[in-house]
């Protein structure tokens, strides 16, 4: 996994390899207080688009521990932004 930081805004990604697994990614980096709104991109061979991603949208804040599930060789991406 990696996190960088623009302004305000987080971005998280990572890839898996070829063994299934679940990864609990914390988010206690975010600010003490503040409520954001996360965009998660994930593979999804279920989504009936051209590229299988799932766009899932939830909100978040620094004590939030998002289990994210990687098939074999699937990633993800997370843009997290303040809620304003």
């Amino acid at each position: 996994m990696i996190a960088r930081k623009k302004g305000d805004e987080w971005f998280i990604g990572g890839i898996n390899g070829t063994d299934t697994r679940t990864l609990d990614i914390r988010l206690n980096f975010l600010t003490p207080g503040v409520k954001y709104s996360a965009k998660i991109y994930s593979d999804d061979s279920t989504v009936n688009t051209r590229t299988h991603v799932r766009i899932d949208k939830i909100n978040v804040d620094r004590n939030t521990v998002y289990p994210a599930m990687f098939g074999a060789n699937n990633g993800i991406a997370m843009h997290i932004v303040p809620i304003r």
